[in-house]
């Protein structure tokens, strides 16, 4: 079976994005404050071009490219390049292949917004050549990281990080990056400890909150929540440059049982939103932490918040907004499983497009090559499609050494299927007994339910003589879960059973 959502706990992880995007969006200005915090400027590009124009020589030039190429913008260099190209017997050889990738460059700034493992290798070739230009533009080696996690390759990435944090140790993105790089490949702990160590840490809002997220998943005490509650009181700091840490005290105080307070933060955590604050703050509604009023669902249309608006449609059974928000939120963060997982969910089980499916779980899969959810989604859809020996093949894949308590469930579900298809009824009903057994003993109503719902399906499909006891177990199970892929689930079974009422059993 399809596996199911997870919309447990959530906590204010910082975003990774491209370096252009995360100053388009204004989360690298600097905090008013009057502590020193190193940070991006907003208009690099353009100080990079007026120190151009002052004074037109090869590493003025070299200046302008590199900072064209890490914010995606080579247009902008146009003049720069011309100009090595023409002194190309005095400008190193990295300089002048830099130069001619700039030129090459037709459409001016390419997009990069398809996300595809051509376009992500073609990146981590650029920031190559690029750090061989300028080995200490730490922001290549971050834009380089994110390639190299977003194909999967975690050692790589590592190492890039590695390099950006000893070239830009203090610097906001830098260090924002880091953190989300470690989270992802469930360390935590060693996100934690870099923000810890940062200087700048204590003085910028934006790292707080995102010492208090790592703090939390690594089960420590965050260690500046009192710096923090400083920078949220202060008259100095934009209200956008607290939102993030807005939303992490709020999520503390939910979680230490201070649910006034909570509400309170939230809501100021609402005033001027990140996409980030947004899907916090639509999690804590899901939650029962503040009233879902408190939620404008104005803020669900701003840039960005595709994940807010991809688990808002999945509640509401919008179906195809859940599934586009779904696929926008995975292109916006390539290299996190959980919007593959969400996205071909919502195809494969609410609108059975398992093709979609199928694309969606392997591009997740470029990431997270072991994903037990990505691998056991692309199994049931191609088995839902006949596939079955490829079904097989990538329910191989899984990582048994590696299981979470729910997924032996999943798979034994998903293996039921694909007996199923094959014709072996027998071994698909041992199969699916086995998943049910398991989430009894597990105390995991919610995936006995679907696990059953999946099981009946199959036996009215079949038409067996006991689908109909099956079905009448489904139903009762199902019947304590008012979500809205359980009431998919309930249409489809209401389906199949008048059809094989209709037809009779064999």
């Amino acid at each position: 079976m399809s596996a199911p959502l997870d919309d447990g706990n959530r906590e204010i992880v910082p975003r990774w994005r491209d370096l252009r995007t995360t100053i388009e969006i204004g989360e690298l200005t600097p905090a008013r404050s009057h502590e020193p915090v190193i940070i991006v400027s907003p208009n690099l590009m353009d100080e990079k071009l007026r120190e151009w124009e002052y004074e037109q020589s090869l590493p003025y030039a070299a200046e302008v490219i590199g900072a064209a190429l890490v914010l995606g913008q080579p247009a902008k260099a146009f003049s720069a390049a011309k100009y090595v190209i023409s002194h190309s017997d005095e400008a190193s050889k990295a300089l002048v292949d830099s130069a001619m990738r700039v030129l090459d460059t037709k459409q001016g700034e390419p997009s990069r917004s398809e996300i595809g493992k051509d376009s992500l290798s073609a990146l981590v070739r650029e920031m190559k050549a690029l750090v061989r230009l300028a080995p200490q533009n730490a922001f290549a080696w971050v834009e380089m990281a994110r390639a190299y996690i977003s194909l999967g390759l975690h050692e790589q990435s590592t190492k890039a990080i590695q390099m950006a944090l000893a070239l830009g140790g203090e610097n906001r993105h830098v260090l924002r990056s880091a953190a989300r790089l470690f989270t992802h490949l469930s360390d935590p702990s060693r996100a934690h400890r870099i923000l810890t160590r940062a200087d700048s840490t204590p003085f910028d809002p934006w790292l707080i909150a995102a010492e208090i997220g790592a703090a939390r998943l690594s089960r420590r005490a965050p260690r500046f929540v009192k710096e923090g509650l400083r920078l949220l009181d202060s008259k100095q700091i934009a209200t956008f440059e607290t939102t993030e840490l807005a939303s992490a005290l709020a999520t503390l105080d939910s979680q230490a049982g201070s649910h006034r307070l909570a509400r309170r933060r939230f809501r100021r955590s609402l005033e001027a939103p990140n996409d980030n604050s947004i899907a916090q703050a639509r999690w804590a509604a899901t939650h029962k932490l503040i009233d879902i009023e408190d939620l404008d669902p104005a803020l669900l249309q701003r840039p960005n918040a595709f994940e807010a608006r991809a688990w808002s449609a999945f509640y509401a059974g919008e179906w195809t907004q859940a599934l586009e928000s779904g696929k926008r939120w995975l292109r916006d963060q390539p290299f996190s499983a959980s919007p593959a997982v969400q996205a071909s969910y919502v195809a494969t089980l609410a609108l059975e497009e398992h093709e979609e499916a199928i694309r969606i779980a392997e591009a997740g899969l470029l990431a997270n090559p072991k994903n037990s959810n990505l691998l056991n989604n692309l199994s049931y859809s191609l088995a839902k499609l006949g596939r079955l020996d490829e079904a097989e093949n990538a329910l191989s894949r899984v990582d048994r050494h590696s299981l979470g308590s729910a997924d032996p469930i999943l798979i034994s579900a998903t293996a039921g299927l694909i007996a199923y298809r094959r014709g072996d009824a027998a071994l698909g009903q041992q199969l699916y007994n086995s998943a049910i057994t398991t989430a009894e003993a597990l105390g995991d109503d919610r995936l006995q339910a679907k696990a059953t719902l999946f099981f009946a399906l199959e036996e009215l499909r079949t038409r067996s003589k006991s689908a109909i006891n099956l079905t009448a177990r489904a139903i009762n199970l199902a019947s304590r879960f008012q979500d809205s892929d359980f009431d998919v689930m309930r249409s489809r079974l209401d389906d199949a059973i008048r059809e094989h009422n209709s037809s009779g059993p064999r």
